[in-house]
């Protein structure tokens, strides 16, 4: 995978693979969680509103979170802020607001907040092997197939892999 998809030939606009990844992963976990949903019994509809609300909640704290991070680098010119194609998104500043929607929509719909949490958590964890995977392909560029680990992602000299060392020596039995 290339950290560039395409460029669009004639506005020389460069499409990373980081968007359409979003994308993909959100279709996905969407679609996972309604069917989840029609199984449990409980809206679809919801599902995918709260869905919606959520990503655009979380992409946002995720960037404010990176700019509070990194507020240094956004003091010169703040208008990077919006600058989003350069990267700068953190895990945790998107999941906390995200959550906080969450609980705040399912009690103001009068939703079982348990239930809809359960179903999407899942998506949750299906959106976040995605973002794993976008980690990850520019890494994979540069690693030559005989160092690739059975992951796929890290070569074996950066894992440095050894043998467990026993903290203590093993009890014979008396006899």
């Amino acid at each position: 995978m290339y950290p560039r998809l395409f460029e669009i030939p004639f506005l020389h606009l460069t499409i990373s693979t980081f968007g359409p990844m979003i994308v993909l992963g959100f279709l996905a976990a969407l679609f996972m969680m309604r069917r989840l949903s029609r199984r449990a019994r409980l809206s679809p509809a919801m599902i995918t509103n709260a869905a919606l609300y959520s990503l655009v909640i979380g992409v946002v704290g995720a960037r404010a979170f990176f700019v509070v991070h990194y507020f240094e680098q956004f003091r010169e010119e703040p208008l990077n802020i919006f600058a989003t194609w350069h990267g700068g998104l953190e895990f945790l500043g998107g999941v906390i607001p995200a959550v906080g929607f969450l609980l705040f929509y399912l009690h103001h719909h009068k939703l079982p907040v348990r239930r809809y949490l359960d179903i999407m958590a899942i998506g949750l964890m299906m959106g976040l092997a995605f973002g794993r995977i976008i980690s990850a392909a520019p890494q994979q560029k540069q690693l030559s197939p005989k160092r690739v680990s059975c992951s796929g992602l890290m070569s074996r000299r950066r894992l440095r892999l050894r043998e467990p060392r026993l903290l203590r020596p093993r009890l014979q039995p008396a006899g």
